[in-house]
């Protein structure tokens, strides 16, 4: 594995810990569900990308 496949997966948690944050600051009940869609768009994102750079295929499954 190269650098970049490591500073995607970086990424990909770096932005679940912001929208965890952003969650935190909202007023609203449909504000906050949209907030939560995303977060759960970049969870699906990011244990994608740790089953194509491990070559784990049972993760796509879960």
């Amino acid at each position: 594995m190269n650098g970049l496949t490591f500073d995607i997966a970086h990424l990909l948690a770096g932005s679940l810990v912001l929208i965890s944050f952003m969650m935190l600051y909202q007023d609203r009940l449909f504000a906050l569900i949209n907030v939560f869609a995303l977060h759960a768009v970049v969870l699906a994102l990011s244990v994608a990308w740790q089953a194509y750079i491990q070559d784990a295929h049972h993760l796509y499954i879960t």
